[in-house]
């Protein structure tokens, strides 16, 4: 071994130098489970200076055990990194670059950030579970003159969590309406990250039910179980009314003219797969009175249909006093009657005697009638 070169081991091996805060080992995201074999971690130096070489104990917690240290690009010489067990079951890492037979090529450590080190970890089943502490010890940083500082330990978290099984929980929503913001529950070992839950439904969506997926995200647990949700799309509410309608005895029946409350995404009753019956037992002729128009029949694939039934109300016509559906002498003598106070008539009386519209019962009216019997006149 060049003398040179075994001189800045020794120093390395004896620095003995205060403290400096800006000098940091770490391991970030040190996070793992029982069973998981071989995964990777990085060890970063934050340095203050710039070093040729550096010596540290790592003590890992009871069941870690590291497989492979492979050094990384900030390191000019591979080779020189060394590694072993020992009794106490830390391991003693040391990097210095013993064997270049020129002590004037040996390189500096580059750059004063980032990774130095990529280590394998194996965690055992029986691995013990927690927030935990793992330490650097005896580290000590060269630089080519073989000055530097030493530090007795410096600390970093370890996460040992057992499996977990992550759960998208179910929903249900109607028709039409957005999907809802999901969640999920969580077993087993403590989650670290947060996973990411999809769901291929829209308000357009049919009814049925979707399934809600729910991966990986950033959860960097090692063994985690995700299990699907679903989303079930219900029919939404639709109201179907009739409305109400008036007509005078003997006149055509009006149409029924439908009004729709519920649709969805701008729909109308087109997307109806089967449209809707209306039924009402009056006929022109009906006498007067109020007649029931009853919906039903509508069937739709996303809607679930309730109907409201209208009213169509038969008045006497003009002139027709009694109702009888037509109009003879018996209605101006009931209009005469009615002005003498022998008689009193009824709401729908008072329209059909009312012939001329100026809001009052007069013997005009019932000249009106007898004019009309006579063929003289036409209402």
């Amino acid at each position: 071994m060049n003398k040179y070169a075994f001189s800045i081991v020794m120093c390395i091996m004896a620095l003995t130098s205060p403290i400096q805060a800006a000098d940091k080992l770490s391991i970030n995201n040190f996070l793992i489970s029982p069973g998981v074999t071989e995964k990777e971690f990085t060890i970063d130096l934050d340095n203050d200076n710039v070093y040729a070489g550096f010596q540290f104990d790592l003590y890992l917690t009871e069941g870690l055990t590291i497989n492979t240290c492979i050094a990384s690009q900030r390191l000019p010489k591979a080779t020189a990194l060394t590694y072993n067990k020992q009794e106490d079951g830390s391991y003693r890492i040391l990097y210095a670059d013993i064997l270049n037979q020129n002590i004037h090529n040996i390189q500096n450590i580059s750059g004063t950030s980032g990774t130095i080190i990529t280590i394998t970890v194996t965690a055992s089943n029986e691995a013990a579970l927690g927030d935990l502490t793992g330490y650097f010890k005896n580290v000590k940083l060269s630089k080519l003159n073989g000055e530097g500082p030493s530090y007795d330990e410096m600390p970093f978290p370890i996460t040992v969590v057992a499996a977990s099984k992550v759960t998208a929980k179910n929903y249900t929503r109607i028709y039409g309406d957005a999907n809802p913001t999901f969640d999920y529950t969580v077993e087993g070992g403590s989650l670290y990250g947060t996973p990411t839950i999809s769901c291929s439904a829209t308000a357009t969506s049919p009814v049925g039910t979707y399934p809600i997926v729910i991966e990986q995200g950033s959860v960097i647990n090692d063994v985690v179980e995700y299990i699907e949700g679903t989303l079930t799309i219900e029919k939404a509410p639709l109201t179907i009314a009739a409305g109400t309608y008036t007509k005078k005895q003997g006149e055509a029946m009006p149409e029924f003219t439908l009004t729709y409350d519920g649709f969805k995404n701008g729909e109308t009753k087109d997307v109806l797969t089967k449209q809707p019956d209306v039924t009402c037992d009056a006929n022109e002729a009906s006498a007067p009175g109020e007649y029931p128009i009853t919906v039903s029949g509508a069937e739709a694939q996303n809607y679930d249909i309730s109907y409201t039934n209208g009213t169509l109300i038969v008045e006497n016509k003009k002139g027709d006093v009694n109702g009888d559906g037509s109009i003879t002498a018996q209605d101006a003598s009931l209009v005469l009657q009615f002005i003498a106070g022998k008689i009193t008539i009824s709401d729908g009386q008072t329209d059909a005697a009312d012939v001329n519209g100026d809001s009052s019962i007069t013997a005009q009216d019932a000249s009106l009638i007898l004019q009309y019997v006579a063929g003289k006149i036409s209402f």
